[in-house]
């Protein structure tokens, strides 16, 4: 077996009750209007959750602030007139990217996440944090979009 399908195992003395998880099929939304930031948030959060190995957060956190940065660097080329595309051809790879970065954790998560439901495990409502961390996320991004346009 490789690696990471034995990224996460329940333990038989932990029952799913001590556990908690959100819909994880949810985090598509989260992704696609938030961006990377509440995904990142969210996912490593239910991540930590389900007790998966932080090498596979970490990859994705490192992978997307790899995301934000060549999203910021792309748009500092279109402002500086260095590269000649829109700046909305870029707004649409990076949803198109988010939605990349969604499909990662939903890999990385799905295997525990039907575990933890397949035990009568319980969902935690998303709606509130989510609102909250794509506000977060936007205004992170609309903080760092002023520094790259000067």
């Amino acid at each position: 077996m490789n690696e990471t399908s034995n990224a996460y195992q329940l333990s038989g003395n932990q029952s799913s009750k001590e556990s908690k998880t959100y819909n994880i099929y949810q985090f598509f939304f989260i992704g696609f209007i938030g961006g990377v930031i509440p995904m990142m948030v969210m996912g490593t959060q239910n991540a930590n959750w389900f007790k998966i190995p932080k090498k596979y957060s970490y990859s994705l956190i490192a992978l997307g602030l790899i995301l934000l940065t060549a999203k910021f660097w792309a748009f500092g080329l279109v402002f500086q007139g260095t590269l000649l595309i829109k700046a909305q051809v870029i707004r649409y790879l990076y949803k198109f990217a988010c939605l990349l970065f969604y499909y990662l954790y939903l890999v990385l998560l799905t295997k525990p996440y039907k575990e933890h439901l397949s035990h009568n495990g319980e969902l935690t409502p998303i709606l509130k944090p989510a609102i909250i961390w794509v506000m977060v996320g936007a205004i992170v991004e609309f903080g760092l979009l002023r520094l790259v346009m000067g």
